[in-house]
């Protein structure tokens, strides 16, 4: 097939190879954004070729997606002499993205036949385009001016042609439907000649050839129909009207049959008769409960991990584990760190002799408390309870009262004989670092003491255990002591979060005492926020160890005392994207203090330049506007918003002149939907530069919510600044409709097929189908977890609009129940789509699924959804939500609160605050909600 017709002829300067000088985390240079310029088809047919530095001639092909070619050529007009073929260069584009790339010679069989040059790739075989296809093409030679009559593009594709029979449901009698053809034509027919358009009079049936291409392993070219009726436009691909059948458009009443097999659509309704969406069954059905969701989603593997312990917001931390070890650093964390995460350089082993880790258990003390106790039974009967917190000694800090001058991470062992005999029992401790210094165990003070150096890292106790038990081997004490029936003793480990001399005398510790101040002081941190009773008392404390959580995971600044967010407990710092979920979260459950600590933080992150990067996104900067707008709108500081104002304004400025970059009055906005969008970027791991909905969506929120918020405070920037976002949504709007007109609509439960979601740009069907295997083979994801339903949330779209009808619906019935990573397979899914639906697979707290069902008022599928997120790192008798679960898969040690831990609060919140306000009796569950309002 000649893929010529469905790219845009275009030039580029002959003498640069290089694509964009912006990498993820940097402005777009404004001459990046277009690195070609279109040349237009002049009255006579002819392109008229550019002619570059050095009198060299340029023109070539850009297309959408990614193609695979065979051959390309020029055809000069017919009486104009062609160029000499002396020096010719055929250039493919290589790289992540139309942006990121370059362009290389490639090799492969120059021809001259008259009037026209043919390049065939490799041979034939295509040897020197890349495996994965490439978007551009361009020709360059020595040349005076010169046009050229056509481009030709023969990509790898097989043709066909098939008929196809449309049919209309009554009612539409008077429109008229325009078709167009994309990677395919409708050949001459009747009175109608060869061409890429027809149009379809719908009251009357219409049989239609179609010559497509033939079933093929990329999807870049499969033949789609673009359907435009007064009504709207969708799109069709002739792979599933051939295989499926038919592909009915419920939405638009339009039945498009394969004609070897056409049905009628009366025939065709009628087989849908048996069959439900998954949201139609949903709604019929009794609410979720969170004990069946609970049992569903969660995966005992998530109960094996290690836990952060800390106080709150502080930067000594320790980790936890289920066996006993304890890591540890003699230095406090660095609050800034984005990739380095944290790397604790010492461990302390606990060695417990013929242990039986079948009947170990877990647990949090008061069931929410970051007080991990841990039952350990060995093969004759002795029990180990080890019970592990940081206690907050010594006196608050000045700039940062959640901390304190001597925090001590304290273990605390029992040991019991709780059988009927006497017995021995051995256990032992060892010690180890990452680093090449000495560690060495003495007695001290009635203890033993762990030395390095001159300092004192951690000490031992034991006042009911004698001396004679105890045999130190450099970092290693062993203790055999027997026990007798019914006998228990205790043990005591410390660890100093500070600077401890070994010249220090070891102070006494009351167990007791540090266990009770402990309990206070969490206790404190959640007095502070809004109080929840509910009936489930797992829920409610999940919801109180979320908070706990994200207050474990968070680091502060020494030198002002502002919150750094962490979005995983020891693996990533305060991304400037991902952290504002935990900000959010934490705001609306009434910590104000974090929240506003922690937007300060970012605040003062502002570059030059005028955006927010901690070295991950510029998305986030649109992410964190959006968050503090919302932070606003709860507590209403007046003051610290106008402290902040010039600040904010700046950022805000800087979106829109981005805006204006993309922006061209020489183009058509019908062929270029992309003007008036920031420019391309990231929204998360993966690094191929587009314009993702959900990356405009969130700049957008911010730009025009800030306007919003300026505005309640008189602020003379407000006005302009809601204009701008108002024109940044229309602009993200008519893309939107643009790509949904050109993406094939997609099959649901029920049979009938909806216009498609799209989350990209230029992306004519799913992004694991167009872009497969990228981004370690999750790009399929970017549909899901950053797909277009975030146009709800940030407001771009209505969320009672037929276009969130239709996300909603392609989410239940086919993403949510398709493959993960790892945890939910999609034949699990598929079988048990009430339990296992209602949530994305691989970084749910992305979606924003329940809170689209919020906007829209849908209790009953919120709350499967809110209940359905939770369990996934939650496990019962163990502690959920507070660092110790897999973030993406089972086996990852990512103690990672990002999203997850504030989904419970701030979902809830949410869909309280914005349809029943405070307090809300919901008459379903019988659950009653109030707030303490400050």
């Amino acid at each position: 097939m000649d893929i010529a017709p469905f790219a845009h002829v275009v030039t580029s300067a002959a003498d640069r190879n290089e694509g964009t000088r912006s990498n993820r985390v940097q402005e777009f240079h404004p001459d990046d954004i277009y690195l070609e310029q279109p040349v237009p088809r002049q009255t006579d047919g002819t392109y008229e070729v550019p002619i570059w530095t050095e009198n060299r001639a340029c023109i070539g092909l850009t297309w959408a997606e990614r193609r695979f070619l065979r051959e390309v050529g020029l055809v000069f007009p017919e009486g104009q002499t062609p160029p000499k073929a002396d020096n010719v260069t055929v250039q493919y584009w290589t790289g992540e993205s139309h942006w990121q790339g370059k362009w290389v010679d490639a090799d492969g069989k120059f021809t001259q036949d008259g009037n026209q040059w043919t390049f065939r790739f490799g041979g034939g075989q295509g040897a020197s385009i890349p495996s994965t296809g490439t978007e551009k093409i361009r020709w360059i030679w020595p040349s005076k001016p010169i046009r050229v009559q056509a481009l030709t593009a023969i990509s790898r594709s097989r043709n066909e042609k098939q008929a196809i029979t449309l049919e209309s449901e009554p009612g539409y009698d008077e429109e008229v439907a325009t078709i167009e053809a994309y990677n395919g034509h409708f050949p001459a027919q009747g009175d109608q000649e060869k061409g890429f358009k027809t149009r379809w009079d719908l009251s009357q049936p219409k049989t239609l050839d179609v010559v497509c291409t033939s079933a093929m392993p990329w999807k870049t070219d499969r033949t789609v129909l673009n359907f435009s009726t007064p009504r709207g436009a969708f799109a069709v691909s002739m792979e599933d009207i051939l295989n499926k059948g038919g592909v009915f458009v419920q939405d638009f009443g339009i039945l498009a049959s394969p004609a070897k097999k056409a049905v009628s659509l009366k025939e065709y309704k009628k087989s849908l008769d048996s069959r439900k969406k998954v949201l139609d069954q949903v709604r019929e059905m009794p609410d979720q409960t969170f004990e069946a969701a609970f049992k569903a989603v969660h995966n005992p593997i998530q109960n094996l991990g290690p836990m952060m312990l800390s106080l709150a917001c502080d930067n000594w931390k320790f980790a936890a584990h289920r066996e006993g070890m304890i890591e540890f650093d003699i230095a406090p964390d660095d609050p800034h760190q984005s990739w380095g995460s944290w790397q604790p350089k010492y461990r302390m082993h606990l060695i417990v002799e013929n242990r039986d880790d079948t009947k170990t258990k877990r647990f949090l003390e008061g069931e929410w408390l970051p007080i991990p106790v841990t039952v350990q039974t060995c093969d004759n009967g002795i029990t180990i309870a080890h019970k592990t917190f940081v206690a907050p000694l010594g006196e608050p800090l000045e700039l940062s009262p959640w901390s304190y001058t001597k925090p001590l991470c304290l273990a605390l062992y029992t040991v019991e004989n709780p059988t009927s005999g006497d017995l021995a029992f051995k256990m032992g401790y060892e010690f180890s670092s990452t680093q090449a210094v000495e560690l060495k165990l003495e007695k001290k003070d009635g203890g033993i003491a762990l030395i390095q150096g001159s300092r004192v890292i951690a000490f031992l106790r034991a006042a009911t255990i004698p001396d004679s038990a105890f045999t130190i081997s450099g970092a290693r004490v062993d203790i055999s002591h027997p026990l007798a029936s019914g006998q228990k003793v205790e043990l005591l480990a410390a660890i100093p979060g500070w600077e401890f001399s070994a010249q220090e005398s070891i102070p006494a510790i009351h167990t007791d005492e540090m266990e009770q101040a402990t309990r206070k002081y969490w206790e404190e941190r959640l007095s502070e926020s809004t109080q929840i009773d509910i009936p489930d008392p797992l829920l409610s404390n999940i919801i109180r160890a979320s908070q706990v959580h994200c207050m474990l995971a968070a680091r502060r600044d020494p030198t002002d005392g502002t919150i750094a967010a962490w979005i995983a407990s020891d693996r990533y710092g305060p991304l400037e994207s991902e952290a504002h979920s935990i900000v959010l979260g934490m705001s609306r459950l009434g910590h104000e203090k974090f929240a506003q600590g922690s937007l300060d933080y970012f605040i003062k992150k502002y570059n030059p330049q005028g955006f927010l990067t901690t070295g991950y996104t510029l998305m986030g900067t649109g992410w964190h506007l959006w968050t503090l707008a919302e932070h606003f709108d709860l507590w209403r500081r007046d003051g610290w918003l106008s402290k902040n104002a010039s600040e904010i304004t700046r950022v805000c400025r800087w979106i829109a002149e981005q805006t204006r970059k993309t922006r061209r009055p020489e183009l058509d906005p019908a062929e270029f939907p992309e003007m008036g969008l920031f420019p391309p970027g990231v929204a998360a791991d993966w690094n191929r530069f587009a314009y993702r909905f959900a990356l405009q969506g969130h700049f957008s929120a911010g730009l025009t919510n800030v306007g919003r918020i300026l505005a309640a405070i008189g602020d003379p920037n407000a006005a302009s600044l809601q204009q701008e976002g108002e024109n940044f949504r229309q602009s993200i709007l008519k893309a939107y409709q643009w790509s949904i007109a050109r993406t094939p609509a997609v099959q649901l439960k029920d049979g009938v097929f909806v216009p498609a979601s799209p989350s990209i740009l230029y992306c004519f069907g799913p992004t694991g189908d167009i872009f497969p295997g990228e981004d370690g083979n999750r790009s399929w994801c970017y549909d899901v977890e950053l797909g277009s339903h975030h146009l709800v949330p940030t407001g771009v779209i209505d969320p009672g609009s037929p276009e969130v009808d239709w996300m909603i619906h392609h989410l239940e019935d086919n993403q949510f129940l398709a493959s993960g990573m790892g945890d939910y397979p999609g034949e699990k899914s598929q079988a048990d789509w009430f339990n296992l639906g209602g949530f994305s697979k691989v970084q749910p707290y992305y979606t924003r699924i329940a809170d689209v069902y919020a906007l829209r008022d849908e209790v009953k599928p919120f709350i499967r959804s809110y209940f359905q997120c939770d369990p996934q790192p939650g496990f019962p008798g163990e502690p959920f939500l507070l660092g110790a679960f897999p973030q993406h898969r089972p086996g990852t040690r990512h103690m990672r609160p990002g999203g997850f831990c504030p989904k419970p609060e701030q979902y809830l919140s949410k869909m309280m605050a914005m349809n029943y306000g405070w307090p809300h009796l919901s008459p379903r569950t019988g659950w009653m909600m109030g707030r303490k309002l400050p």
